[in-house]
């Protein structure tokens, strides 16, 4: 059972106990059934600073941060990546101190809390990669009770899917928020011995001193961390341990005897209101608090979490302050959102620096994280004083772009500015000078850019979210990067996110990210304390521009029609389902134009230009209803017209009920909601479409509906579309104010300005439109220049007759896709068309499954390769992957620098050796393969860095021994040279001579094993070189036994003969040993073998030859020669006739001038009646010279028959039938002694035979 709020609130961050590191971890994440948005209340039991990982009972859905979550009921600060194994990740603020009851301020009881989904956001995982437990939420009075400030977390995934959040980390009663302490100037560390080392003081009324060198604020330090994760706190005056100890995360222990204890406690700060009668809760000192026994200096710090299983886990911080703040500096603070890892591995995140203005500039590191450096910052401008909170994205050339922030809160919608970075020779980067972009933005928030995967008309493409009002109305702006040298962009769609606009407050911070099935994923803040969680189909975000290979998903009803505003090519790949839904075009429309200016009663109030992107159409309602109650939906946006809470946000996904009433006598209508409250009204002084409480009366509040019309007549309103007095339930009109003969009308997009748009029936736009027309249910897909649409047509049906018996078919069914839900279908009445069942939603496959992929590019150490994955499911899904060349060559180089250690592996011990070669070989099959991803590239690259820094020589001791067995082994070899060559001999004994000496006591261990490596060569040589000797001899045996054998064999193979049995017998023994030798015979054995076979042939003795009667051929026998039967006609003639074709399958045949029979040759003279019917594989027969007469049906039912051969003159006589149903395509071919009468006759005779009559004759 849930706990009420207030309870939630009480018992935060009050636990069970401590979270052990053998936490459950998620690997593949559950699906678990929620109510939309519901979110897991339970609160994190750790009562020491650490991280809490994800486990199977902290989950959300739908959206990473809902109310509630871990008990908090306020989320700030966005940031969301797509990680390289296709999950999301998200991380925030958790503000759970409110104070005022409204927003959640930047100060005093926060945490970082981050959220993985590995389904695409419909379920959610959280953890905490930063928790402080001083407080239970509380943020305190703003005195030194209050608590500490974990704020504004920032995340990228390294190369090597390292995942680094980082964050402010404050300590009590430190932030960048006024009336709170400003952080002090300085990093808080202090040179001891050439070292840098965190300053700690026992006075907390000393903490506001910046230490120094000679500084005696601070008495100790921290000294270096144990394998155990703890240090000592050390003595400033001499180094000696003191009576403290810390841990990674600065939680403070009392150490004895070595011993470190966690025996130092504090209170947990609450409310001032809590029960009084509640227990204490005790948590662990931390230097980072107030009420601990030592504090750190007051000032900010970065600090840096590493996850290594993509955010369920989180190492050990590390504060990056010495790599990255300079000493001068007070508040240098990460930028929250995400970072980038670039193409060449280097690791960026956006910084900037607050003391004076404020200036952006980014922190990288080019060594996979292990160390950080920073850029100097933007610079300031007359036109650019300030440069903030700020997202990188890489141009395609290396060039890195900043795009940032430049003002406060408050501050007006302007030029959307960035600064480009470029890697210098030196590995360093420089910073350019801030430049103009063709987009804009409200100046004073941050905002989020990606470069999207696809590119547009060659061109990459740039998406940027932000708010487009002071802080409202958010948009996604689309930037194409021109191939010049500035490459300077060119805006080309601003889409504007349909529940991001409003007033103040309505879009906030954001963080963008491309899924990887091409979507995207926006979170961002509706206000100041809250986080929503958006997907979108890049085909809604850019709606003018064709992106080949992405898919859009329409849904219609019968009878509507959906519209695309693009440059139509009109290349049909696959066509829809005629019977479902109809494609079309058109080329013109009215002109639309944007409101952009408050001007009085004044068509000046729109921009003077039309946008192509809109369509009189997408702004057209559907009327559901009767009387004065109507449903009002754009079918086009899937919004409804509800009215329900301002101005600013008049449309929304869920139906209400509206009243609409007629005026009479004015053929114009009042809108309001079913209450009476809240009317729409037309609102002259701002030229927009507002909303007023009651009806006042006047002409604002009369509203025209416009019917469009089938074709355009002189008593439209305005062409295509009139005016009406009356509803009818299921049509579609725009709701409209006229002006001047012009149509102001209400457009489907939340915001007084973007609601508001102006129809000039006077312009025309000539601009290409992809339509679609839904003709009746079903489901059905279309491929159109390179974009796959799924079309899902539905119809609605009414109540099933009750009294009818039904006979059900199922419409409106809709197929599960990897992302989506499907549809059962309804059951529909076949007799009285009514519903007689609904449907039931149909799970989505769970997502891509991707194949093992397939290179299309091999990568090299100069150019990128490609991998391309396919969907199982739908192999129209595809997902690009880019091998990197720079993770190749890091691989490359690694495995380079180990051969030498690999050559030498037996100096090492064997533990160590055996890792270094097992990761060695794996790096080889990666780079051999070369289809490895970069992470798994990086892995390795790691790996082999690992082992061959763990790798321990062998001592001097057992080195010694190795050698003195090296040698024993060696003198068993040294007695005979053989015929090995005296070079390799002679390396040998010298070798076998300096390993024999006696070793010198200063010997190295190098030194040892050089003798002991020379000599294990040598003798290797040496019986390689004896081997090969052996080998020869081995070869040469084989080779003449086969010569023998082969020689033999065509003895063995007829047989005995007349050889006698005696020496027959001997022979075959001898021929079978030779010819089945043992494998393992050497080539004493061969020879033996060979020598039995060359004695036992040549005693082979024969016998008397018996004399054998010769065969009797007589009149009528049957012989086969060559797949066909010939009978004896005539023996004293020697003749016969070809009687049977017996390869039924023989696609040609040739009846030969003679065949041999018992040693004579018989002349072939006729072809038998049936010889070849039905012979239906049969293409060509070739008749030998001597064939004069054909048989009845001789070739009857051959089809295929198409080519007759005569290779002689005789043939005169042919019977009925003899090639019927034979080819229609007959060619014959006669000998060119065949004169033309005679062809000519022969021909005749042959058609008159069945033969086709378009046979020709050559």
């Amino acid at each position: 059972m849930l706990l009420k709020l207030s309870t939630l609130s009480h018992l935060w961050k009050r636990g069970l106990g401590i979270v052990t590191a053998g936490a459950m971890v998620i690997s593949m994440l559950p699906s678990l059934s929620l109510p939309v948005s519901a979110a897991a209340t339970t609160k994190p039991s750790l009562l020491k600073a650490g991280s809490v990982p994800v486990s199977k009972e902290n989950f959300t859905r739908n959206e990473p941060f809902a109310r509630g979550t871990a008990g908090c009921e306020r989320f700030r600060i966005p940031a969301l990546i797509t990680l390289q194994n296709g999950d999301l990740l998200a991380t925030a603020d958790a503000r759970y101190g409110v104070v005022d009851g409204s927003d959640a301020p930047d100060g005093g009881g926060l945490d970082s809390i981050a959220s993985v989904s590995s389904d695409g956001g419909k379920t959610w995982y959280y953890s905490f990669p930063f928790y402080f437990p001083d407080s239970d939420g509380y943020p305190g009075n703003r005195t030194k009770t209050n608590a500490t400030t974990i704020i504004d977390p920032g995340v990228v995934e390294g190369p090597d899917g390292t995942i680094y959040c980082i964050a402010d980390v404050n300590p009590t009663g430190v932030t960048t928020l006024g009336d709170f302490k400003y952080p002090g100037a300085g990093t808080g560390y202090v040179d001891v011995n050439g070292t840098l080392r965190l300053a700690l003081t026992s006075d907390y009324s000393k903490s506001n001193n910046r230490p120094d060198d000679a500084n005696t604020s601070y008495e100790y330090y921290v000294g270096d961390f144990d394998e155990e994760g703890f240090a000592p706190v050390l003595n400033m005056e001499d180094g000696t341990p003191s009576a403290y100890g810390v841990d990674e995360w600065y939680n403070l222990y009392s150490v004895e005897n070595g011993e470190y204890k966690d025996t130092l406690q504090q209170v947990q700060v609450k409310q001032e209101s809590a029960d009084k009668d509640e227990p204490d809760v005790m948590v662990q000192q931390n230097v980072f608090y107030a009420d601990s026994a030592l504090h750190v200096y007051r000032t900010g710090y970065i600090m840096s979490v590493e996850s290594k299983d993509h955010g369920r886990t989180w190492d050990n911080p590390q504060i990056l302050n010495t790599q990255i703040k300079k000493e001068g500096e007070t508040a240098l603070l990460v930028s929250p959102g995400k970072g980038t890892t670039i193409s060449n591995g280097d690791i960026t995140i956006g910084f900037y620096k607050t003391a004076g203005v404020e200036q952006a500039s980014m922190v990288y590191s080019t060594d996979n994280g292990s160390t950080w450096q920073r850029t100097e910052n933007i610079p300031v401008t007359d036109d650019y004083t300030c440069s903030s909170e700020d997202e990188i994205v890489e141009l395609e050339d290396g060039t890195l772009r900043m795009f940032f922030r430049r003002g406060g809160y408050r501050n007006p919608v302007g030029t959307l500015a960035y600064a480009d970075i470029v890697k210098q020779p030196d590995g360093t980067y420089e910073m350019g000078a801030p430049k103009a972009s063709p987009a804009s933005h409200q100046t004073g928030c941050n905002l989020s850019a990606i470069s999207y995967s696809k590119k547009i008309d060659g061109k990459q493409v740039i998406l940027v979210a932000c708010p487009s009002g002071v802080r409202a109305n958010g948009v996604i702006h689309t930037l194409l990067v021109n191939d010049d040298a500035e490459h300077s962009m060119e805006l080309i769609n601003t889409f504007k996110i349909p529940e991001g606009q409003g007033g103040y407050a309505s879009f906030v911070y954001s963080s963008l990210t491309e899924l990887e099935d091409g979507s995207l994923g926006l979170l961002w803040e509706p206000n100041h304390y809250a986080i929503r969680f958006s997907k979108f189909d890049i085909s809604d975000v850019i709606s003018n521009r064709n992106i080949e290979g992405t898919t859009t998903k329409i849904n219609l009803e019968s009878g509507d029609t959906f519209s695309k505003v693009y440059t139509y090519e009109g290349n049909i790949t696959q066509a829809p389902d005629n019977q479902v839904v109809s494609i079309g075009k058109e080329n013109t429309h009215f002109a639309m134009y944007d409101h952009t200016s408050d001007v009085a009663s004044s068509l000046d109030s729109f921009s003077s230009e039309a946008n192509l992107s809109l369509l009189p159409s997408d702004a057209e309602f559907t009327f559901t209803g009767s009387g004065t109650t109507w449903t009002i939906k754009n079918k086009s946006k899937k919004l409804y017209l509800t009215n329900d809470n301002s101005a600013e946000a008049f449309f929304s996904t869920t139906a209400a009920n509206m009243t609409v009433t007629p005026t009479a006598g004015q053929n114009t209508f009042r809108i309001c909601k079913e209450n009476g409250e809240r009317y729409v009204i037309f609102h002259a002084a701002n030229m927009t479409f507002n909303t007023s409480t009651t009806y006042e009366g006047g002409s604002s509040y009369e509203l025209v509906l416009l019917e469009k019309q089938d074709r355009v007549s002189e008593t439209d309103t305005i062409p295509g579309y009139r005016q009406v007095s009356s509803i009818t339930s299921g049509k579609k009109y725009l709701i409209a104010s006229l002006q001047d003969n012009k149509a102001i009308i209400l457009y489907p997009t939340n915001g007084t300005a973007a609601q508001t748009k102006l129809l000039n029936p006077a312009v025309s736009v000539n601009n290409p439109t992809l339509t679609f027309t839904g003709l009746g249910e079903g489901y059905t897909t279309a491929i159109i220049d390179g974009v796959r649409y799924q079309i899902h047509v539905t119809e609605e049906y009414g109540e099933a007759d009750s009294g009818c018996s039904h006979s059900a078919v199922i419409k409106n069914a809709l197929p599960a896709s990897c992302e989506d839900e499907g549809y059962s279908g309804d059951k529909i009445c076949s007799l009285c068309g009514g519903l007689v069942e609904s449907g039931e939603e149909i799970p989505s496959l769970g997502g891509h499954k991707w194949d093992e992929g397939t290179i299309t590019k091999e990568v090299s150490r100069t150019e990128d390769g490609v991998k391309v994955y396919t969907c199982q499911n739908d192999a129209f899904h595809k997902k690009t992957e880019i091998i990197y060349s720079s993770a190749f060559s890091l691989l490359a180089d690694a495995c380079e620098e180990s051969e030498v250690l690999i050559e030498n592996l037996d100096m090492y011990e064997s533990v160590g050796a055996v890792i270094l070669q097992t990761a060695y070989d794996s790096a080889q099959k990666a780079l051999s393969g070369k289809n490895a991803s970069r992470a798994e590239m990086y892995r390795l690259e790691n790996l082999l860095r690992t082992a061959k820094n763990a790798l321990k020589p062998k001592t001097v001791e057992t080195l010694k021994e190795e050698l003195t067995q090296a040698v024993t082994a060696a003198q068993k070899d040294a007695a005979s040279q053989g015929g090995v060559s005296a070079d390799i001999w002679n390396t040998f004994q010298d070798a076998l001579q300096k390993a024999s000496a006696p070793v010198p006591d200063d010997a190295t261990e190098e030194d040892i094993w050089t003798l002991l490596k020379n000599l294990n060569q040598a003798l290797k040589d040496l019986n390689d070189a004896k081997e090969m000797l052996v080998a020869e001899a081995l070869a040469t045996a084989k080779n003449n036994l086969a010569a023998a054998v082969s020689q033999a064999k065509g003895i063995y193979a007829k047989g005995q003969g007349n050889y006698t049995p005696e020496t027959w017998n001997a022979f075959a023994a001898a021929y079978n040993a030779a010819a089945n030798p043992p494998a393992n015979a050497d080539a004493s054995a061969l020879k033996t073998l060979l020598d039995n076979l060359t004695r036992a042939q040549g005693n082979l003795k024969q016998t008397a030859p018996v004399p054998q009667p010769e065969p009797i051929t007589k009149k009528g026998d049957i012989l086969p020669y060559k797949g066909v039967d010939y009978k004896v006609l005539d023996v004293k003639k020697l003749t016969v006739s070809a009687a049977k074709c017996q390869n039924k399958k023989a696609a040609s045949v040739t009846i030969p001038a003679t065949v041999k029979i018992n040693g004579k040759s018989y002349k072939v003279i006729q072809i038998d009646t049936n010889a070849f019917k039905n012979c239906t594989k049969l293409k060509q027969i070739t008749i030998g010279t001597n064939v004069a007469s054909i048989g009845k049906n001789a070739f009857q039912g051959c089809k295929k028959l198409g080519k007759v051969t005569l290779k002689g003159t005789k043939l005169k006589n042919i019977k009925s039938g003899a090639f019927k149903k034979t080819s229609s395509k007959m060619t014959v071919k006669a000998p060119k002694k065949l004169k033309k009468p005679q062809r000519t006759a022969l021909l005749k005779k042959m058609k008159k035979a069945g033969m086709s009559k378009k046979a020709k004759i050559k």
